[in-house]
């Protein structure tokens, strides 16, 4: 299934998704002038719900996973990457191992509203995450980004 959206300033193209994800998505449309990031410029997560990095993702009795660093880069208007590194300390061996984790997707308009779209999505593993995604606001500066996406709330980047 091949999904095409033109406007005078963007054009995407959603395929290889899940039919389950495009039931999800079938409200998203094109259009919205008012997301204009910088192309090519990392912006760096910087505060998440208002305090700096680190941030716990997830503590169990066993681990604890900490987000260390989270950088996006869009790769024209309508498409990003994104390099996190996660930490995580068995708390049963007191071992701690960092992951580097690499994920592309696509920017989402809908009437003014911009959704970053994880192409993991197209796993049916990693559904949960893409049924609720953060949704996006942009200034000169600054990239926010709203949602339940661990970790959940308002995560803050900064263009470096």
């Amino acid at each position: 299934m091949l999904t095409q959206c033109t406007s005078s300033r963007s054009r995407f193209r959603l395929s290889s998704l899940p039919i389950p994800v495009l039931a999800v998505l079938a409200v998203a449309a094109c259009g919205s002038d008012v997301f204009s990031p910088q192309v090519g410029s990392p912006y760096v997560l910087m505060r998440v719900n208002g305090l700096p990095l680190p941030v716990e993702l997830v503590a169990t009795e066993s681990f604890v996973r900490t987000l260390t660093s989270d950088t996006i880069r869009f790769v024209g208007t309508d498409r990003f990457e994104r390099v996190r590194y996660v930490l995580t300390h068995d708390l049963e061996t007191d071992a701690v191992v960092t992951d580097r984790e690499i994920s592309m997707g696509v920017v989402l308009r809908e009437n003014g509203s911009v959704t970053l779209v994880d192409d993991v999505c197209a796993d049916p593993r990693s559904l949960a995450l893409c049924i609720a995604p953060d949704t996006a606001t942009i200034d000169d500066r600054t990239l926010l980004l709203r949602g339940q996406v661990p970790p959940s709330g308002v995560k803050e980047f900064e263009i470096r």
